[in-house]
Protein backbone atom coordinates (compact mmCIF):
# COMPACT_ATOMS: atom_id res chain seq x y z
CA UNK A 1 0.00 0.00 0.00
CA UNK A 2 1.16 3.30 -0.63
CA UNK A 3 0.04 6.67 1.36
CA UNK A 4 0.93 9.99 0.78
CA UNK A 5 0.98 13.46 2.59
CA UNK A 6 -0.25 16.73 1.14
CA UNK A 7 0.19 20.15 2.14
CA UNK A 8 -2.24 22.52 -0.66
CA UNK A 9 -1.16 20.91 -3.86
CA UNK A 10 2.06 19.94 -2.54
CA UNK A 11 2.90 16.38 -2.13
CA UNK A 12 5.66 16.14 1.14
CA UNK A 13 5.92 12.53 2.05
CA UNK A 14 5.28 9.16 0.06
CA UNK A 15 5.38 6.38 2.25
CA UNK A 16 4.64 2.58 1.63
CA UNK A 17 3.85 -0.52 3.91
CA UNK A 18 1.18 -1.45 5.71
CA UNK A 19 -0.82 -1.71 8.69
CA UNK A 20 -2.75 -4.91 9.90
CA UNK A 21 -4.18 -6.21 12.92
CA UNK A 22 -5.70 -2.92 14.10
CA UNK A 23 -8.65 -3.77 16.66
CA UNK A 24 -6.18 -6.78 18.98
CA UNK A 25 -2.35 -6.43 18.34
CA UNK A 26 -1.78 -3.73 15.89
CA UNK A 27 1.00 -4.49 13.51
CA UNK A 28 2.95 -1.86 11.36
CA UNK A 29 5.43 -1.74 8.61
CA UNK A 30 6.05 2.11 6.85
CA UNK A 31 8.68 3.36 4.92
CA UNK A 32 8.94 6.88 3.60
CA UNK A 33 10.52 6.41 -0.16
CA UNK A 34 10.60 10.39 -0.88
CA UNK A 35 9.81 13.60 0.63
CA UNK A 36 11.22 16.82 -0.19
CA UNK A 37 10.19 19.24 1.57
CA UNK A 38 9.94 23.05 1.00
CA UNK A 39 10.40 25.17 4.57
CA UNK A 40 9.15 28.16 2.72
CA UNK A 41 6.01 26.65 0.77
CA UNK A 42 5.16 25.00 3.61
CA UNK A 43 5.45 28.32 5.82
CA UNK A 44 3.37 30.29 3.68
CA UNK A 45 0.75 27.69 3.25
CA UNK A 46 0.28 27.41 7.33
CA UNK A 47 0.19 31.37 7.22
CA UNK A 48 -2.53 31.96 5.13
CA UNK A 49 -4.35 29.60 8.34
CA UNK A 50 -3.20 31.77 11.21
CA UNK A 51 -5.01 34.52 12.58
CA UNK A 52 -3.83 37.88 12.11
CA UNK A 53 -2.56 38.10 16.01
CA UNK A 54 -0.45 35.50 15.44
CA UNK A 55 0.76 35.96 11.62
CA UNK A 56 1.89 39.41 12.24
CA UNK A 57 4.44 38.10 14.81
CA UNK A 58 6.06 36.19 12.03
CA UNK A 59 6.43 39.27 9.88
CA UNK A 60 9.99 39.70 10.32
CA UNK A 61 10.68 36.11 9.37
CA UNK A 62 12.00 34.02 6.51
CA UNK A 63 13.40 31.19 6.13
CA UNK A 64 14.34 28.81 2.87
CA UNK A 65 15.29 25.21 2.85
CA UNK A 66 14.43 21.68 2.07
CA UNK A 67 14.04 18.94 4.50
CA UNK A 68 13.77 15.06 3.78
CA UNK A 69 12.97 12.07 5.34
CA UNK A 70 13.51 9.69 2.92
CA UNK A 71 14.67 6.08 4.42
CA UNK A 72 13.16 6.86 7.77
CA UNK A 73 11.06 3.65 9.01
CA UNK A 74 8.83 1.63 11.44
CA UNK A 75 8.09 -2.08 11.72
CA UNK A 76 6.54 -4.27 14.34
CA UNK A 77 4.49 -3.80 17.37
CA UNK A 78 3.55 -1.13 19.70
CA UNK A 79 1.47 -3.24 22.43
CA UNK A 80 4.04 -6.06 22.61
CA UNK A 81 6.01 -6.74 25.67
CA UNK A 82 8.70 -7.72 24.43
CA UNK A 83 12.25 -5.93 22.41
CA UNK A 84 11.79 -8.42 19.52
CA UNK A 85 8.53 -7.85 18.50
CA UNK A 86 8.03 -4.28 19.89
CA UNK A 87 7.80 -1.44 17.13
CA UNK A 88 11.46 -0.70 16.10
CA UNK A 89 12.16 3.04 14.30
CA UNK A 90 14.54 4.73 12.69
CA UNK A 91 14.16 8.21 11.76
CA UNK A 92 16.22 10.32 9.35
CA UNK A 93 15.98 13.86 8.96
CA UNK A 94 18.06 15.98 6.43
CA UNK A 95 18.17 19.57 6.16
CA UNK A 96 19.83 21.00 2.89
CA UNK A 97 20.58 24.88 2.29
CA UNK A 98 18.62 26.10 5.44
CA UNK A 99 18.68 29.82 5.57
CA UNK A 100 16.82 31.94 8.42
CA UNK A 101 16.44 35.62 9.06
CA UNK A 102 14.51 37.50 11.57
CA UNK A 103 14.84 41.36 11.14
CA UNK A 104 14.39 42.83 14.71
CA UNK A 105 16.18 41.90 16.32
CA UNK A 106 18.19 40.96 13.74
CA UNK A 107 19.39 37.37 13.26
CA UNK A 108 20.69 35.18 10.74
CA UNK A 109 21.63 32.18 10.26
CA UNK A 110 23.02 30.98 6.70
CA UNK A 111 23.90 27.79 4.93
CA UNK A 112 22.84 25.62 7.79
CA UNK A 113 23.08 22.09 6.76
CA UNK A 114 21.59 19.25 9.29
CA UNK A 115 21.84 15.27 9.21
CA UNK A 116 19.38 13.88 12.80
CA UNK A 117 19.44 9.75 12.75
CA UNK A 118 17.24 7.83 15.81
CA UNK A 119 16.73 4.45 16.25
CA UNK A 120 15.12 2.48 18.85
CA UNK A 121 12.35 0.09 20.27
CA UNK A 122 9.07 0.96 21.43
CA UNK A 123 7.02 -1.74 23.57
CA UNK A 124 3.80 -1.70 25.27
CA UNK A 125 6.11 -0.66 28.73
CA UNK A 126 7.03 2.59 26.79
CA UNK A 127 10.30 3.49 24.75
CA UNK A 128 13.09 0.77 25.70
CA UNK A 129 16.57 1.66 24.33
CA UNK A 130 17.32 4.70 21.81
CA UNK A 131 20.15 6.43 20.38
CA UNK A 132 20.71 10.17 18.33
CA UNK A 133 23.40 11.15 16.56
CA UNK A 134 23.28 15.06 15.02
CA UNK A 135 25.78 16.50 12.29
CA UNK A 136 25.40 20.13 11.76
CA UNK A 137 27.76 22.32 9.52
CA UNK A 138 26.90 25.86 9.12
CA UNK A 139 28.17 29.01 6.97
CA UNK A 140 27.59 31.68 9.66
CA UNK A 141 25.23 33.11 12.34
CA UNK A 142 24.79 36.75 12.75
CA UNK A 143 23.32 39.00 14.59
CA UNK A 144 22.89 42.72 15.98
CA UNK A 145 22.91 44.69 19.25
CA UNK A 146 22.06 48.47 18.98
CA UNK A 147 25.11 49.70 16.78
CA UNK A 148 27.22 46.19 17.01
CA UNK A 149 26.86 43.32 14.84
CA UNK A 150 28.51 39.99 16.13
CA UNK A 151 29.31 36.99 13.39
CA UNK A 152 30.42 33.84 14.15
CA UNK A 153 31.75 31.32 11.20
CA UNK A 154 32.47 27.79 9.83
CA UNK A 155 30.16 25.95 12.73
CA UNK A 156 30.82 22.17 12.95
CA UNK A 157 28.89 19.91 15.26
CA UNK A 158 28.91 16.36 15.85
CA UNK A 159 27.29 14.61 18.60
CA UNK A 160 25.21 11.31 19.39
CA UNK A 161 23.75 9.51 22.75
CA UNK A 162 22.49 6.39 23.78
CA UNK A 163 19.30 6.73 26.57
CA UNK A 164 18.10 3.65 28.45
CA UNK A 165 14.68 2.92 29.53
CA UNK A 166 14.20 5.76 31.74
CA UNK A 167 15.54 8.11 28.96
CA UNK A 168 18.71 9.11 30.55
CA UNK A 169 21.59 8.90 28.94
CA UNK A 170 24.13 5.91 28.93
CA UNK A 171 26.76 7.78 27.04
CA UNK A 172 27.42 11.34 25.35
CA UNK A 173 29.54 12.69 23.13
CA UNK A 174 29.44 16.18 21.42
CA UNK A 175 32.50 18.08 19.56
CA UNK A 176 31.97 21.79 18.41
CA UNK A 177 34.34 23.45 15.89
CA UNK A 178 34.05 26.92 15.29
CA UNK A 179 36.92 28.15 12.47
CA UNK A 180 35.58 32.09 13.43
CA UNK A 181 34.55 32.95 16.71
CA UNK A 182 34.92 36.49 17.79
CA UNK A 183 38.19 35.65 15.04
CA UNK A 184 39.73 32.73 16.73
CA UNK A 185 38.96 29.12 16.23
CA UNK A 186 36.72 27.60 19.04
CA UNK A 187 37.00 23.85 20.03
CA UNK A 188 35.04 21.98 22.90
CA UNK A 189 34.62 18.19 23.38
CA UNK A 190 32.38 16.49 25.73
CA UNK A 191 32.33 12.81 26.43
CA UNK A 192 30.28 11.19 29.07
CA UNK A 193 29.72 7.59 29.89
CA UNK A 194 28.12 5.65 32.90
CA UNK A 195 27.97 2.23 33.24
CA UNK A 196 24.65 0.40 33.85
CA UNK A 197 25.62 -1.24 36.83
CA UNK A 198 27.34 1.90 38.90
CA UNK A 199 26.69 5.01 40.22
CA UNK A 200 29.89 6.35 39.41
CA UNK A 201 30.36 7.82 35.94
CA UNK A 202 33.14 9.23 33.32
CA UNK A 203 33.17 12.27 32.18
CA UNK A 204 35.24 14.52 30.72
CA UNK A 205 34.73 18.39 29.09
CA UNK A 206 37.36 20.94 27.14
CA UNK A 207 37.09 24.38 25.80
CA UNK A 208 39.97 25.81 23.73
CA UNK A 209 40.31 29.27 22.05
CA UNK A 210 43.30 30.17 20.58
CA UNK A 211 44.43 34.08 19.90
CA UNK A 212 41.64 35.42 20.99
CA UNK A 213 41.21 38.96 20.04
CA UNK A 214 40.05 40.67 22.68
CA UNK A 215 39.67 44.01 21.05
CA UNK A 216 37.26 42.05 18.54
CA UNK A 217 35.89 40.70 21.48
CA UNK A 218 34.78 44.01 23.75
CA UNK A 219 34.95 46.20 20.95
CA UNK A 220 36.72 48.77 23.20
CA UNK A 221 40.59 50.19 23.51
CA UNK A 222 41.56 47.01 25.11
CA UNK A 223 43.89 45.16 22.86
CA UNK A 224 45.99 41.86 22.71
CA UNK A 225 46.00 38.41 22.43
CA UNK A 226 44.43 35.34 24.75
CA UNK A 227 44.48 31.76 24.71
CA UNK A 228 42.39 30.15 26.56
CA UNK A 229 42.04 26.17 27.78
CA UNK A 230 39.27 25.20 30.52
CA UNK A 231 39.18 21.14 31.00
CA UNK A 232 36.47 19.29 33.79
CA UNK A 233 36.85 15.79 34.78
CA UNK A 234 34.73 13.85 37.28
CA UNK A 235 33.78 10.46 38.31
CA UNK A 236 31.06 10.82 40.70
CA UNK A 237 29.71 14.26 42.27
CA UNK A 238 32.35 14.19 44.99
CA UNK A 239 35.04 13.75 42.61
CA UNK A 240 35.33 16.90 39.98
CA UNK A 241 38.77 17.84 38.71
CA UNK A 242 39.07 21.33 36.94
CA UNK A 243 41.89 22.78 35.28
CA UNK A 244 41.98 26.27 33.82
CA UNK A 245 44.86 27.31 31.56
CA UNK A 246 44.99 30.84 30.38
CA UNK A 247 48.10 32.64 27.98
CA UNK A 248 48.20 35.92 27.26
CA UNK A 249 50.78 38.44 24.86
CA UNK A 250 51.20 41.94 25.87
CA UNK A 251 47.61 43.49 26.68
CA UNK A 252 48.04 47.18 25.83
CA UNK A 253 44.67 50.10 26.90
CA UNK A 254 45.01 52.39 24.00
CA UNK A 255 43.38 56.08 25.61
CA UNK A 256 41.56 58.45 23.39
CA UNK A 257 44.79 60.70 22.35
CA UNK A 258 46.06 57.23 21.42
CA UNK A 259 43.71 56.44 19.10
Amino acid sequence: QQFMVKVGDETILNITGQISHLLNQPYMDLTITDSEIHLDRLFSAFQTILPDSIRQQFQNLSFQGILSLNGSHIIGSPLSNSLQNGLSFYLNLVAESFNATYLEPFFHLSNLNLNLSSSGTYTNGGIQKSDFSIKINADSISTALDSTSYSIEGIHVDAMTTLNHQFKPDSLSTVVKIDNFFEAPLDFKLKFKQPSSSHQYQANARLTLKELSLESLSYSAIQGFIDFDFEINSQSLDRIYVSLNLVSDIIEVMTEEES
